[in-house]
């Protein structure tokens, strides 16, 4: 939120500027300069920031959270339509935007940590720390119970975790794994929850790793403990504490602060991000249909 307002800033304030300095007539050529000045910044310099940040300031009208706040200003300021055309499309583009308003800050946000997990990932392979004795998997949550009684695993939504480090220990990256994953948060069972570190490791077996290559933390309930509780096994192990280390990209850098502070050198490697369910954004625009025409606002009459 606070880069967004800062975005914010800089734009009213350099189209401020820009209004007060350049004469009306030449601001359309100012505006056809600058994309042509992306354009070519595009062209030569394709990976740069300060391109990367521009291309999605000048990209937001293309959007729908852009283009329907776009039309609605539009629609606002009466340049469509007669007025009952213009209240119609003003109730529609207002549900549309209300509903958008949800999921506009989650997309943004998931970008934000998308590209500083890539950048993580970027830095530790531009500057490798060392071999990594073991791939350290914070495994919460990445299963779930099929059954009351929790015979039964299977992955959940961040189920991608455990695959992933069953393929960074099958390409060689570390000759050992440790999961560490503590009571499950989910159990409804009678007696002592499940560890979902041991559910872990049967799945990850089912994914060719051997079972004499797993260690188990036990314990691990959050960032810190693990932190903790995996320093202990690499000492009680004699293994040196160089790690790679399987996260949720969202976590990854407080996750790196963690380890960084029981001595050890880390290689992040965290897993994708749950995208958002299809089926909750069309279910979303469903409701403003049909909330559109209980309301009779989508009635743009036939005469």
């Amino acid at each position: 939120m606070t880069r967004i307002l800062l975005w914010l800033a800089v734009i009213g304030g350099i189209g401020y500027l820009v209004a007060q300095i350049i004469p009306k007539p030449y601001v359309t050529y100012v505006g056809y300069s600058l994309a042509a000045l992306l354009l070519i910044l595009t062209f030569f310099e394709p990976t740069d920031g300060a391109t990367i940040a521009a291309w999605q300031v000048f990209s937001i009208p293309f959007k729908p959270f852009g283009l329907i706040t776009i039309l609605l200003l539009n629609t606002l300021r009466g340049n469509l339509g007669t007025p009952e055309v213009r209240k119609q499309l003003t109730t529609i583009l207002s549900l549309l935007l209300l509903f958008s308003l949800s999921y506009f800050p989650r997309i943004f946000c998931q970008a934000i940590v998308e590209r500083d997990a890539y950048e993580l990932q970027r830095a530790a392979i531009n500057d490798p720390p060392g071999v990594p004795e073991a791939i350290v998997l914070l495994g919460w949550q990445t299963t779930e119970s099929s059954s009351i009684d929790g015979r039964f695993d299977q992955l959940s939504k961040n189920g991608d975790l455990v695959v992933h480090t069953a393929n960074l220990f099958l390409q060689g990256q570390a000759p050992r794994v440790i999961i560490s994953a503590g009571p499950r948060f989910d159990y409804v069972g009678s007696g002592k929850p499940p560890i979902e570190a041991y559910a872990i490791s049967r799945l990850l077996q089912r994914l060719g790793v051997p079972e004499s290559a797993i260690i188990i933390d036990n314990q691990g309930m959050d960032v810190r403990s693990s932190a903790r509780n995996v320093a202990k096994l690499m000492d009680s192990f004699g293994i040196p504490k160089d790690i790679v280390l399987v996260s949720t990209a969202i976590s990854a850098y407080r996750s790196m602060q963690a380890f960084y502070e029981f001595d050890m050198v880390v290689t992040p490697r965290p897993g994708a991000i749950a995208p958002i369910s299809r089926f909750r954004v069309y279910s979303h625009s469903r409701m403003v249909v049909n909330c559109c025409q209980r309301s009779k606002v989508w009635n743009f009459q036939r005469r």
